[in-house]
């Protein structure tokens, strides 16, 4: 399948329309619910579609002519991963081991909402949020609109391919390993790991608590600053552009590269030097610690909040799931402790490399996304560079880098806190790489 555009309007463009009334609320999101019915028999990123959202869209029209409404998001259509409640649905979070009632929304779904916000529906994951290659074989999985060949990444693979698919330019996910920026970098579209806690994760299924963060997917950085500042209550005025003054490259993360993805890379780096940015070579020595130390967090954690489900219906999880939901069960307490400590020091050591750059830069997945028959030998490496600012809970954007056969994601990262920092990073990044 030839590549699709996301979202050809930023969402700035789409609130203007709206406000002054030359687009109804009601078109865009019908515009969203064809899209949806014209890609759902390919691509699939939808469990279920919202039938409450050409209400939703009439409702902000209403809003919008009476002047009662003013905000960026009002009447514009976004989808929600489906590990996020949503009020009066059934979560099964691409499980057959569950099937949940939702009363009420998540946080995020009612800030949204509460800010005029149209939900189109619930997109596929792979299952339980646990695994990087998007793959499940419960529902069939989302698919990759950029080559159907290829695996969507995960875990947040619907939320990334409605996005590639050009059906919304935003789009609510979770990352725990990199569940935001692997499917970002898969499906070409920017996907956004927030410092940790910055987001509210209520009423969101966990995975692994200490690593969990609620994300964003969307068509652009600014789109996705936009609902991350209304998720947070604040003004999503646009963000200076900063373009940073020193940026480190992790060696290590450039390990196994793909062809692609190593021309994609130095080109980037190379119009960032030369719009005078200092490119310097940042080692981690300790870094062959972070997978290791990721997974007995993850893996424990994730044992924890499942153990019960497992117990009661392990067959009904897949076999990927099952095995290391097994294996965290065999994590001892004294290893997750030392982990956790671990987890401290490493935080630690890299709060130090701000001192001397302002962003930390990787390829988001070192290989371009596999094919779905590749999926078992190299989805290992998906999660390779994304795992570190989970575990340290450091915020983190996947930029897509345009101009290559397959798609490949540019990872930005800054200090734990700074986020409006990083934002207004990767929007001057995104400028000078377009």
């Amino acid at each position: 399948m030839s590549a699709l555009a996301a979202s050809s309007r930023p969402v700035r463009e789409l609130a203007q329309e709206l406000s002054q009334s030359r687009r109804s609320a009601a078109d865009l999101v019908a515009a969203s619910l064809r899209r949806i019915e014209e890609t759902q028999p390919t691509i699939n990123a939808f469990v279920e579609v919202d039938l409450n959202a050409p209400d939703s869209a009439a409702a902000a029209d209403r809003a919008l002519a009476g002047k009662a409404a003013s905000g960026l998001l009002t009447g514009i259509p976004y989808a929600v991963k489906d590990i996020i409640a949503v009020a009066g649905t059934r979560m099964r979070a691409g499980s057959d081991a569950y099937d949940e009632a939702s009363a009420d929304d998540a946080e995020a779904v009612r800030r949204l909402r509460a800010a005029g916000a149209v939900i189109l529906g619930r997109t596929r994951l792979h299952e339980i949020a646990f695994g990087a290659s998007g793959l499940n074989g419960s529902d069939g999985g989302a698919r990759n609109p950029r080559d159907l060949a290829r695996v969507p990444g995960g875990s947040s693979s619907g939320s990334a391919a409605a996005i590639a698919a050009g059906i919304c330019n935003v789009a609510l996910g979770t990352d725990t390993g990199g569940s935001c920026r692997i499917p970002a970098a898969c499906c070409g579209v920017v996907g956004y790991k927030p410092s940790y806690g910055l987001l509210p994760l209520g009423g969101v299924m966990p995975l692994a608590p200490t690593l969990d963060h609620l994300g964003v997917l969307a068509s652009g950085v600014d789109d996705a600053w936009i609902a991350t500042a209304i998720m947070l209550g604040r003004e999503p005025s646009p963000l200076a552009r900063r373009f940073p003054r020193r940026a480190g490259v992790l060696v290590e993360s450039r390990v196994e590269e793909d062809e692609i993805v190593s021309d994609a890379l130095d080109a980037a780096l190379a119009r960032l030097s030369r719009e005078g940015c200092e490119v310097v070579k940042v080692e981690l020595p300790w870094s062959g610690d972070v997978p290791r130390l990721a997974a007995r967090i993850m893996f424990r954690e994730a044992y924890r909040v499942h153990a019960d489900r497992l117990t009661s219906r392990g067959k009904s999880f897949g076999a990927d799931v099952r095995s290391r939901l097994d294996e965290g069960s065999r994590i001892t307490d004294d290893d997750y402790q030392r982990a956790l400590a671990e987890r401290e020091r490493l935080a630690g050591k890299v709060s130090e490399l701000f001192a001397h750059v302002d962003v930390l830069i990787s390829p988001t997945v070192p290989i371009v996304p596999p094919l779905i028959t590749e999926a078992a030998s190299r989805g290992a490496l998906l999660p390779r560079n994304t795992r570190l600012f989970n575990v340290i809970g450091a915020p983190a954007i996947s930029l897509p880098l345009p101009g290559f056969p397959l798609p490949v994601g540019l990872q930005v990262a800054g200090r734990a806190g700074t986020d409006d920092d990083l934002f207004a990073f990767a929007q001057a990044i995104e400028a000078l790489l377009a």
